[in-house]
């Protein structure tokens, strides 16, 4: 035991210097992800898809979050015996090779498998997360997720404006490529750069006592089940969304402005995360208001999810893009620091590997069925079923936090409804108003 906290002091010496080199990390990541991946619907154009391309669309969405959920817990039990840095390089590399062969790909089926092996090498993001979690002091937990989120935004922002730009210019395929060369060789340097001392929780690896260890944890169960929710609401627009767009803009250098679109949002959730890195703390010095900010996100994401539906021109999603990336940013760092509490430190890179199992489970269901819905009762019915998904969780979360025993604080909706009902509509009128696209 005395070597193990000799070994965790260790760890958290060197946090700082971690945090930055992953901050770096994690925006160039999620650049390169991104450069292509908000236009997969024109992937398979270029296949000659002209039939249920949203369909087609949310399936390639889907089946590398599908892989990914398969795997996530396997990967999460190996890197709290192994370390993190070893799956940062693993899936850093894996991912960069599956990019590089996506141009080869002939016929949509084709594409979905690749898009399969890419989940299935998955787990760059949750690694870096999980270490951060890891090799933090106690104290500063909130704020390193904070930031993590902002970086990982801002790589969002920067992927689809670069990826609108190389794509108009110099075609997918060479886009992909650039994002495959660029991942690589950033996966690499900070796999050099990173330090980290192993404090394993486990001699053996079970995933499956993992799983049944986590969802024995009430805290941790809730908390799971909301931000699955919140994955499937989220993704639930990822394939109509494009095509929302391209309808909007009548198809004018619609690649471009789908990226601008996308941006807007990655710029919201910078600033969401960053709000959310600068928590309260109670007279003890924890972190306090987490559940409030959770609960808040949950909501400002419904409303202003269902508000892409009513207002049908670019400037009104552009504005509610960067609505739905504030809160989205708020609930996706409070939801972290609630999960991370919610387990010992030694159990948090296998609760983040059962985590990271979740979300890809709704990030599976929501392409699926907000294709289908694009598909067959119009694009914009997908944001008012995203809308309505997100109200459950937050409806979920409140119910619990008030039995949960004085572990969690207790939520109250209304008085978060009435705040964001004063003032988001007005802002929205008044901001509508001028004309739009």
């Amino acid at each position: 035991m005395h070597s193990t906290r000799q070994r965790l002091a260790v760890a958290l010496s060197f946090w700082k210097k971690n945090l930055y080199v992953v901050l770096a990390m994690v925006f160039v990541g999620q650049a390169s992800f991104t450069l292509v991946t908000p236009f997969l619907p024109y992937v398979l154009k270029s296949m000659a898809v002209t039939e249920n391309l949203a369909t087609w669309s949310g399936m390639a969405y889907s089946a590398s979050f599908l892989t990914s959920a398969i795997m996530a817990p396997v990967w999460g039990s190996i890197a709290d015996k192994y370390g993190k840095r070893l799956q940062i390089l693993r899936s850093g590399v894996g991912i960069a090779l599956t990019y590089a062969i996506y141009p080869a790909a002939r016929t949509p089926m084709q594409f979905v498998l690749l898009r399969g092996l890419t989940g299935f090498l998955s787990g760059f993001i949750p690694a870096a997360t999980s270490l951060v979690a890891t090799n933090t002091p106690e104290e500063h937990i909130g704020y390193a997720l904070g930031l993590l989120q902002a970086a990982s935004a801002a790589g969002t922002i920067s992927g689809p404006l670069l990826g609108g730009v190389l794509v108009s210019l110099l075609g997918i395929p060479f886009t992909f490529r650039l994002s495959a060369v660029t991942l690589f060789a950033f996966t690499v340097v900070s796999f050099l750069l990173l330090r980290e001392q192993v404090v394993p929780g486990q001699d053996k690896i079970n995933v499956l006592a993992d799983i049944m260890t986590s969802f024995k944890n009430r805290d941790l169960t809730v908390v799971l089940i909301c931000l699955f929710l919140v994955q499937a609401a989220v993704q639930m627009t990822q394939p109509t969304l494009v095509l929302y767009v391209d309808l909007l803009s009548e198809g004018k250098n619609s690649t471009l402005i789908s990226g601008i679109v996308y941006s807007i949002a990655g710029a919201g959730t910078v600033l969401g995360a960053t709000l959310a890195a600068r928590p309260g703390r109670n007279a003890n010095g924890q972190e306090s208001g987490v559940e409030r900010r959770f609960a808040a996100g949950l909501i400002g994401s419904a409303l202003t999810a269902a508000l892409h539906g009513v207002w049908v021109n670019l400037f009104a999603i552009s504005l509610f893009r960067l609505g739905f990336g504030i809160f989205s940013g708020i609930l996706t760092v409070a939801g972290n620091v609630l999960a991370a509490r919610a387990v010992p430190r030694e159990f948090r890179g296998r609760a983040f590997g059962v985590l990271n199992g979740v979300l890809p489970l709704g990030a599976v269901t929501g392409p699926v069925i907000g294709g289908a819905m694009g598909d067959s009762l119009g694009l914009g019915s997908s944001f008012y079923a995203s809308a309505g998904v997100f109200l459950l969780s937050a409806l979920i979360f409140s119910a619990y936090s008030k039995r949960a025993g004085g572990r969690l604080e207790k939520v109250s909706l209304l008085p978060i409804l009435v705040l964001l009902f004063e003032t988001v509509p007005a802002a929205v009128s008044k901001t509508c108003a001028t004309p739009g696209t």
